[in-house]
């Protein structure tokens, strides 16, 4: 039971986090430049690999993997995890 909710709130989390970078994209193009853009839509940018997993049959690359938050990220975020709460 507590793993399957875990899971759920994972799944919630980075549908939120998706939604809310989508978001913050869409309002990248809207958004006049100015201080509000700034502080909206500066990112934190993270790279991760490339990695190759070599299993003599199979080769297999992933990467790189880059992950990039912003304000808008997380707001989306955390509204993803406050209607999971309130509807499940």
């Amino acid at each position: 039971m507590y793993r399957k909710k875990l899971s759920a709130y994972a799944v919630v989390l980075v549908i939120g986090m998706l939604a809310g970078g989508y978001l913050g994209e869409m309002l990248s193009s809207v958004m006049p430049d100015g201080v509000a853009k700034d502080f909206f839509l500066t990112s934190v940018v993270g790279n991760f690999g490339p990695f190759s997993i070599d299993l003599l049959i199979v080769a297999l690359t992933l990467g790189p993997l880059v992950i990039k938050v912003n304000l808008v990220s997380i707001l989306g975020l955390f509204i993803a995890y406050y209607l999971f709460k309130s509807f499940i």
